[in-house]
């Protein structure tokens, strides 16, 4: 397994560690390597607490990653250089490390992803999950800005990278992290989901698809398909239904809202909360004074909302937050 993080999305990652590490069945060890720049000890501390699960030897490894690597890519407020990291798995790991199984910080696991090991990945660089908001490379406002130039047709799927099967040995011998790189190097002011773009523009011919059960939206849950902009991601989802609303095994909270940020609704949320609070990231005392900041901050922002709302007479519905990609 492979993560990647700085110290502001240290807490989200402890919860995705846990509660990936909580599913696991038969399994006797667990390596976990997390790419990260600059982390204080006492985080890291930690984060080893919430890798301790009963029944499970896991060992968590730290990797640092020279910030000079990534210090000429694009960030913006909703992606940071840790972002990047995740590039760099086929240069940082061992080279015995032949695959792993790369998981972003934002999200919530609720069943064994054992089974994505056993995947077949040998003709592969990568296996992922067809993005339920994007879905197509020529989405008009989010796929490739250049995917014609590319050669790709108009209905060629577009993944997410938040959760990814990596043939590490592919990457190694096809030097994919150093043309990827330079990709965003080369396109980085035209790019929306700069690392994701990249690797949807150069592997887009070289990866498998997963089931959307193992990266599905909560934001799209919290909608009817009927409220979703009409298009290949309303199809998407329509045909996969069962996968994300009965099977869903990784929750993915997409986009700059997420649980442990205040201020607006979100399905899962709750869960991911006891997630936390089992985790052991935080001191009980840590917890509670964490909480009743989170639980302050979040209803004085809602109010606000509301009254922002009500003046403008913006309707602050699921179904324009879904049109808009939440691109607010």
């Amino acid at each position: 397994m492979a993560m990647c993080c700085d110290e502001n999305y240290a807490m989200p990652l402890a919860v995705t560690l846990h509660s990936m590490l909580m599913r696991l069945r038969y399994h006797d060890a667990v390596h976990v390597y997390v790419l990260s720049s600059g982390l204080a000890e006492q985080t890291k501390d930690r984060l080893r607490r919430s890798a301790q699960v009963c029944g499970l030897s896991v060992t968590l490894e730290f990797v640092e990653v020279d910030s000079a690597s990534t210090q000429n890519l694009p960030v913006s407020r909703h992606l940071s250089v840790a972002t990047y990291m995740r590039l760099l798995l086929p240069v940082l790991l061992p080279l015995t490390v032949r695959k792993v199984v790369y998981l972003d910080c934002d999200l919530l696991i609720t069943e064994d992803i054992s089974e994505l090991w056993n995947e077949d990945i040998s003709a592969h660089s990568l296996l992922a999950v067809q993005d339920m908001l994007i879905a197509r490379v020529s989405h008009n406002e989010f796929g490739l800005y250049n995917w014609k130039a590319l050669g790709y047709p108009v209905d060629h799927p577009y993944f997410n990278a938040g959760l990814l099967v990596m043939n590490l040995e592919r990457w190694r011998s096809m030097g994919l992290s150093d043309l990827l790189l330079t990709y965003i190097e080369t396109h980085g002011e035209n790019l929306r989901f700069c690392d994701q773009d990249a690797l949807n523009a150069i592997l887009g011919r070289d990866w498998k698809p997963l089931s959307l059960k193992w990266n599905t939206f909560p934001l799209i849950l919290g909608s009817r398909i009927e409220d979703m902009q009409d298009g290949p991601a309303r199809q998407l989802v329509r045909d996969h239904y069962s996968e994300v609303t009965r099977r869903a095994a990784v929750y993915h909270f997409v986009t700059h809202l997420k649980p442990w940020i205040p201020g607006r609704r979100l399905l899962r949320r709750r869960q991911w909360m006891d997630a936390l609070l089992r985790s052991g990231y935080f001191s009980a005392f840590e917890l509670a004074e964490w909480g009743l900041d989170w639980a302050a901050k979040h209803y004085f922002r809602g109010a606000m909302l509301k009254l922002r709302a009500a003046r403008f007479g913006v309707v602050g519905t699921k179904t324009n937050i879904v049109a808009k990609v939440l691109d607010i």
